[in-house]
């Protein structure tokens, strides 16, 4: 059925349809499967290159954090210091007595509180507990933790460690930063739980560098703390808890339970605005109980995708518009010589014995036409001589058959057509 609807249209048609065809499917498929997977490495490089921008500033977040933290720690504990020294040139001047020297710089070592829960107590380089907020723990022996055997041996200096108070389920983290006052033997320590370093740090030291950070066009990063308020954001926005997206989608609720990963919502710029689909990122920093996140439009993000797809097919369109003019080049080549071949071969049907198709191609129709040509010298060669053998036998008494009507009756039983317009060229041959 198909062939028989293809016969209906001419060989060059035929041609052009069937390479067109072939290679618009060849060149689209193509365009598609590297459109695909240049777009999936591009998509994949994108979302890890998000999630190194959300995991750098959160890394970063948490070592500024630590250094503040250590900072400040260090600075509390060395103000002690000078204060306890000062006590102690009272002491030494015979202002006060030695016992009222120490009773004053304990009052003045715990009247300060770190954070929310972070005290100053000092203890001897023999592991003795001699100044603690908790009374019962003054004059125990500590010994027996890791971190103040660390402290009897250097004396001052940073450390983390793991504590856990009675009660609790628990151990928790705790930073401590000290010094060391020798005529007292006293290793003055500041101490606070990591979990409080939001209330030791302000967002007003990275408030620069995250409103500096842009993702796309209007991409950004903004930071809250564990029950979604916010601390650093480019925009005035109220709590992240129970805030829902255009759809109703309770995003940010999301975000605070999980705390690490990314979400897809809908959002609006502006009231009237028709919303936008936007993608997050977002990631904890443990030490602060900060959350880090990282969002931008989708059309945004993807545009480099959408460039590479125009990009594409449009070398795949104007690939296909090369393809398909070279293909018609060989198309003519094909069907031009083939039409003069015809128009040649229906020239001779019609009894033009003089006619010669003179293609001088190399391939198959250019073989087929010098054929034809050599088959028309041969006929002509061979009419001729049937006509001078007539006209020979003509004046012979007994040669009659071969009169005028006999040619004709022989050519018939040829299949070829009675010679029309000028006449072959003959040789006549005289009567002996």
């Amino acid at each position: 059925m198909l062939t028989g609807l293809l016969r209906r249209f001419s060989i060059r048609t035929r041609l052009a349809l069937g390479l067109s065809a072939l290679l618009a499917v060849a060149v689209y498929a193509t365009a598609f499967l590297v459109s695909s997977a240049v777009s999936n490495v591009i998509a994949s490089d994108i979302h890890e290159a998000l999630r190194n921008t959300t995991r750098t500033f959160a890394t970063t977040v948490s070592s500024m954090a630590n250094a503040s933290v250590r900072n400040r720690l260090s600075a509390v504990a060395e103000k002690n210091l000078e204060i306890v020294r000062a006590i102690h040139r009272r002491e030494r001047n015979g202002e006060i007595t030695e016992a009222e020297a120490k009773k004053l710089a304990r009052d003045v070592l715990l009247s300060q509180t770190i954070g929310q829960t972070g005290y100053l107590y000092a203890i001897d380089s023999g592991g003795k507990v001699v100044v603690h907020p908790h009374k019962e723990v003054v004059g125990t022996d500590v010994t027996d933790h890791e971190f103040i055997r660390t402290l009897m041996k250097t004396r001052r200096g940073y450390l983390e460690y793991d504590w856990k108070n009675p009660g609790d389920a628990e151990s928790m983290k705790k930073v401590l930063s000290a010094t060391y006052f020798a005529p007292w033997d006293w290793i003055i320590t500041a101490s606070a739980y990591r979990h409080e370093f939001g209330d030791l740090v302000s967002p007003d030291d990275f408030r620069p560098a995250v409103n500096a950070l842009r993702l796309g066009n209007s991409g950004y990063v903004f930071v809250v703390d564990r029950n979604g308020l916010p601390l650093i954001h480019p925009r005035d926005v109220p709590s992240m808890l129970g805030l829902k997206d255009a759809k109703g989608m309770p995003f940010g609720s999301r975000i605070l339970t999980e705390r690490n990963g990314s979400i897809g919502y809908w959002w609006r710029d502006a009231p009237n605005a028709e919303p936008r689909e936007k993608f997050a990122l977002f990631k904890e920093v443990p030490a602060m109980e900060w959350i880090v996140v990282a969002t931008v439009y989708t059309d945004e993000l993807y545009k480099p995708l959408f460039q590479i797809k125009v990009l594409t097919y449009g070398i795949g369109t104007v690939t296909l518009l090369l393809m398909l003019l070279l293909g018609m080049a060989v198309s003519r080549s094909i069907t031009q010589p083939l039409s003069r071949f015809m128009d040649t071969v229906d020239r001779a049907g019609q009894g033009d014995y003089g006619v010669r198709v003179r293609d001088a191609g190399n391939d198959e129709i250019g073989r087929l036409s010098k054929h034809f040509d050599r088959f028309m010298d041969q006929l002509v060669a061979s009419i001729t001589q049937l006509e001078n053998e007539t006209e020979y036998r003509k004046y012979e008494p007994s040669s009659a058959i071969f009169s005028k009507r006999s040619l004709s009756t022989l050519l018939k039983a040829y299949a070829l057509p009675t010679p029309r317009g000028p006449s072959l060229p003959s040789t006549r041959h005289s009567r002996p």
